[in-house]
């Protein structure tokens, strides 16, 4: 199978590029590209230095896969950036605006250029990363939360709208791993809403475990079943790895999809 994987040089989407890069012919994609290159010294793949944020680099991106490829069974996107903890009224509009692209705008300028080189009829993969700030209001991280929220219903859109190209598009929600993104903030705790700062000081001390995460990535490549499509899944809180996982989502299309829910 031929993958692309948007942001491989540290924390989730280096991890994916390890799971993956044995068994698929892989093009990793990364700003940093040669700390990349060095990760995976040994291993068969194509690099391309990239930024997900530059419209000609996304150009690029579709002629070298093009070129290499011709065509893709999916594409992983992975890219992502937390921000400096501020209140919505004392950020700058244009750092406001970076952090809010790279999260959610790239995504879709990426998925609206790549789609053509996309397998149709072939069950091919769209996988993106939401995060907390999807279901819950992070103070002082609006730019996050808000691109994440569009992310998730731009993939359930996503979803309907490429259902007869038995395209898979869903979102993974990690929970929370102490990657670079966090580490950041540590400089920045006195600015942190506490919920946050619970979270990241639980974390700070344990060595980041993803192996839900990859399990899940694996089940979403290996499915062919078209319910499971448009969902935003949780790693760690929902039970995808059992039997009635399935059967949920045939029964209720609304499962696991961002819906207001009168009670």
């Amino acid at each position: 199978m031929k993958y692309i994987i948007i942001g491989s040089s540290q924390g989730i989407g280096k991890q994916i590029s390890n799971l993956l890069i044995k068994k698929h012919e892989l093009i990793i994609c990364s700003r940093k590209i040669k700390k990349v290159k060095k990760i995976f010294v040994k291993q068969k793949a194509y690099f391309l230095k990239f930024d997900a944020n530059s419209i000609t680099d996304i150009k690029k991106l579709f002629k070298f896969a093009k070129r290499k490829f011709g065509k893709i069974d999916g594409i992983i996107c992975c890219q992502g950036i937390l921000g400096e903890p501020k209140y919505i009224y004392d950020y700058n509009i244009k750092n406001w605006y970076k952090i809010f692209d790279l999260n959610f705008k790239s995504n879709f300028i990426i998925i609206r250029k790549i789609f053509k080189l996309i397998n149709k009829n072939k069950f091919s993969k769209i996988i993106f990363f939401s995060g907390g700030g999807t279901f819950n209001t992070w103070e002082k991280f609006s730019a996050y939360s808000v691109a994440k929220t569009a992310l998730v219903r731009f993939s359930e859109n996503l979803a309907a709208e490429t259902k007869k190209y038995k395209i898979i598009v869903n979102c993974i929600a990690p929970g929370f791993l102490k990657t670079n993104m966090h580490k950041k903030n540590f400089k920045n705790s006195k600015k942190l809403n506490k919920e946050y700062m619970l979270q990241l000081k639980a974390n700070s001390k344990i060595d980041p475990d993803y192996r839900r995460v990859l399990n899940l990535v694996k089940f979403l490549l290996g499915t062919n079943n078209m319910n499971l499509s448009g969902r935003t899944i949780s790693a760690n809180f929902d039970n995808w790895n059992k039997k009635n996982f399935l059967i949920n989502l045939k029964k209720n299309k609304h499962y696991l999809t961002l819906v207001r829910k009168n009670i």
